[in-house]
């Protein structure tokens, strides 16, 4: 089985500040026209998984999927200044807040693109610049396998340690961890 999950990110100077835009999104959700577009967009969701485990649906179920679909949830890293929305699913209200969203799943290439990554991000930008202007035989020499002509892989941005020389790039481009 494969597992997806999508993020979205912020710079952000300090935990105040991230814990500031957190506020903002959630309340950005809880107005009335994001909150019903929101409810609208995911209840196709609900209705689905009532018809897969084939039962119907009872107040109290609505009751908690209701709940659950406002629990916004969010990744913050102090030592980068990078706070993430978790999911992707969210009104544009919500999601004008954060930068593109980047979809990350199991079992697939974890070589994401480098346009998948917001360049006015610093640390993204920072790791973009390096890897864009590396030459192949840097790339392949740190990560221990050949690159393919699309271009050097970006695993090293998501600390993916499957690649064992993920982390050396990384560090190589200016990530520290």
């Amino acid at each position: 089985m494969s597992y997806y999950f999508a993020m979205s990110f912020a710079s952000v100077p300090n935990k105040a500040a991230a814990f500031s835009l957190c506020q903002r999104a959630a309340n950005r959700l809880c107005e009335r026209l994001a909150a019903q577009e929101h409810i609208r967009n995911m209840y196709p969701f609900f209705q689905q998984r009532c018809l897969l485990e084939h039962v119907e649906p009872t107040s109290f179920m609505r009751e908690m999927w209701i709940q659950n679909i406002f629990q916004l949830r969010f990744v913050y890293w102090a030592q980068h200044n990078l706070l993430a929305l978790c999911g992707a699913d969210y009104p544009s209200d919500v999601m004008s807040l954060f930068g593109p969203v980047v979809g990350f799943q199991n079992s697939t290439d974890q070589d994401y693109p480098l346009n998948d990554w917001d360049p006015k991000i610093r640390i993204f930008r920072t790791i973009i610049d390096g890897v864009s202007t590396a030459d192949k035989e840097s790339i392949e020499s740190i990560l221990g396998f050949d690159c393919d002509d699309a271009g050097p892989p970006f695993c090293c941005l998501c600390g993916n340690l499957r690649h064992p020389g993920s982390q050396q790039l990384a560090l190589w481009a200016g990530w520290t961890f």
